[in-house]
């Protein structure tokens, strides 16, 4: 009975180890994802970014923060090359009445950039067609 009872502990404890190594596993994809993000922004002129959503993930906002020395055409160029549609993609190419279909796609309004001495923001709002 201790042998049956040893071989169950020690199954459970392998268990647990390989619950744990699938996790770490999980966190280093996701970190490795995130340092490749951070380093296109930071090679495309961002300095700082970030996102915020509203209305129990139906819509939100992303911005960025550009250097206070690229050009319009730089940034619209280096929101080409980080997929930021300056242009506001709509599912359908142009934001109507029949955008609204329930089409579970992401609506964008065009992006919005503020220039100041000291930087440059660029946000967009995006909405999902539930």
């Amino acid at each position: 009975m201790k042998v049956k009872t040893q071989v169950t502990d020690a199954y459970l404890k392998k268990m647990r180890l390989e619950r744990e190594l699938e996790d770490l596993n999980s966190r280093v994809i996701t970190a490795e994802g995130e340092y490749e993000r951070a380093s296109e922004e930071l090679n495309n002129g961002v300095v700082h970014s970030g996102s915020s959503v509203y209305h129990n993930s139906e819509d939100g906002c992303v911005w960025f923060v550009f250097k206070p020395t690229m050009t319009d055409a730089e940034i619209s160029s280096a929101c080409d090359r980080l997929g930021i549609d300056v242009g506001g993609d709509r599912d359908r190419g142009v934001f109507d009445d029949n955008d609204w279909d329930c089409s579970g796609k992401t609506l964008v309004d065009p992006a919005h950039i503020k220039r100041t001495k000291t930087r440059v923001l660029v946000t967009q709002h995006w909405y999902v067609d539930v």
